[in-house]
Formats: structure tokens, C-alpha cells, sequence
């Protein structure tokens, strides 16, 4: 188990002084980073080797953002091994111990000359695995809803929303989704759970299709697609503010 703090400042927030979901992600990304460097799945053994850490899917099942100048502990560790994709989990505190929220999710390595799947295991050590009481199921797969979407906006991926692996930093895919919607919309909601579906790299001067389907009046699903080819995929949900 890796156990990092955070307070959350004003760079974080939204209008209405939540945490936002980008930098929900962003601190997720941190601390996962930080964790895979704890048992030795960090730089070393990746970056310096040629490989790179990608994220796949993730679940997230919230119950209550934290708020602006509000300090919660983050912990995550890694979970089993099945085939080539790694699932790690994390869940946070606030300072009386409320659980705020719980996250699963799996990531792969890539080659980074070839931008291919690492089949097998490159770490020269048994891969650790945890399992802890409360943690969320492995991140489901999500489908492309047979009645499409109903609206979409075109997104040019530029220079400074791509990361050190090149491609677009999944932190930055939360931000094309909450851009979906207006104020107004979280003026009245705040989330509840995320899963989303990391289906392909989307890279720099792509241009993405981001296109919102309504599920009722406190969900929706996105997909990001290039051309014909969905490159991600998301469904949202909230409860009343």
C-alpha cells in the first residue's frame, strides 16, 4: 500500500470549489506513478527500458468530491495480474477517515518503438498483488449505444495535451468530456461514477470527434472518435447538487 497527501488548491478546483474531475485523474495519475515506483515498476524498469505505462480503463464510484483547501489521503496499490493488463486500486480519505471515493482500474506497457502491447511481464521480479476490503470490481467494458449520439464537437489535439509517452494524457480526456456540458449543468450535479474505456492513443494534431449521447437527466456517455474509429470511450453519472 502507497499512501500520498494532498491539499487541494485553488489550481484544482471548479467553479463551485469541488475538486474537478480533471484533477481528480491528475492526482490519480501522481499517485499511481508513485506507486509503481515504490515496488519497482517505476522509470527504471519502464521509461529507462523502453516501455511506458498506459491506462486502459477506469472505474470510479464517488461519494463526495473534496473541497477547496481540504487535505485527504490517497492510497492505491496494485491488484492481479491477468494476461498483459495490470490493475492497480486506490481509494481516499478526508480527515475524519470518510472514504471520498474508490477507484479500480487496469493499465498495459507499451513498446514505445513500436507502440505495441508488452505480451509478457519485463519486470525481473513476481509482480506484487494486494487485495483489500471494499475495493471496487475490475472496470467493465462499455459499448457503443445502438441509437448513437445526439450532438458532437470537433477537438484539434495539440502540442501542450500530449505527455512524455507523445500521445494525449488521459487526464486531459476528462477534460474533453466535462467540456460536454455547461455550468449549469454542474451548477446542479455533481458526479457519482466514471467508467471509461481507453481504446486507442490519440495523438498530437488528430482531430477528435467528441460526441454526447443523454442517458436521463443525470448521466451521459461520450465517445472520442477519429474519423469512423472510436478512440475512447465514457459514461458519466451524478446525483443532485
Amino acid at each position: 500500500m502507497y499512501t500520498e497527501d494532498f491539499l487541494i488548491d485553488s489550481n484544482w478546483v471548479d467553479p463551485f470549489l469541488d475538486l474537478s474531475l480533471p484533477s481528480l485523474f491528475r492526482i490519480l495519475q501522481t499517485v499511481a506513478t508513485n506507486g509503481a515506483e515504490a515496488i519497482g515498476a517505476g522509470k527504471a524498469e519502464t521509461t529507462d527500458k523502453g516501455y511506458f505505462w498506459v491506462l486502459t480503463r477506469m472505474g470510479v464510484e464517488i461519494n463526495r468530491m473534496p473541497k477547496f483547501l481540504e487535505r485527504i489521503k490517497v492510497h492505491t496499490y496494485p491488484g492481479e495480474q491477468l494476461g498483459f493488463f495490470y490493475f492497480r486500486h486506490f481509494y481516499a480519505e478526508d480527515e475524519r477517515g470518510g472514504i471520498l471515493f474508490r477507484v479500480s482500474s487496469s493499465w498495459a506497457l507499451l513498446e514505445e518503438k513500436t507502440r505495441m502491447v508488452v505480451m509478457r511481464s519485463p519486470f525481473p521480479f513476481p509482480f506484487p498483488k494486494e487485495s483489500h476490503e471494499g475495493q471496487l470490481p475490475r472496470p467493465g467494458k462499455l459499448r457503443t449505444p445502438e441509437e448513437g449520439y445526439e450532438a458532437s464537437t470537433e477537438r484539434l489535439i495539440t502540442y501542450s495535451m500530449c505527455d512524455l509517452n507523445g500521445h494525449l494524457n488521459n487526464t486531459r480526456y476528462l477534460e474533453l468530456i466535462v467540456d460536454c456540458k455547461t455550468k449549469d449543468f454542474y451548477k446542479n450535479h455533481v458526479p457519482s461514477s466514471i467508467l471509461i474505456n481507453f481504446e486507442k492513443e490519440i495523438m498530437e494534431q488528430e482531430k477528435v470527434d467528441v460526441c454526447l449521447r443523454e442517458e436521463g437527466d443525470a448521466s451521459f456517455s461520450v465517445a472520442g472518435k477519429v474519423g469512423e474509429e472510436e478512440r475512447f470511450l465514457a459514461k458519466l453519472s451524478f446525483r443532485k447538487r
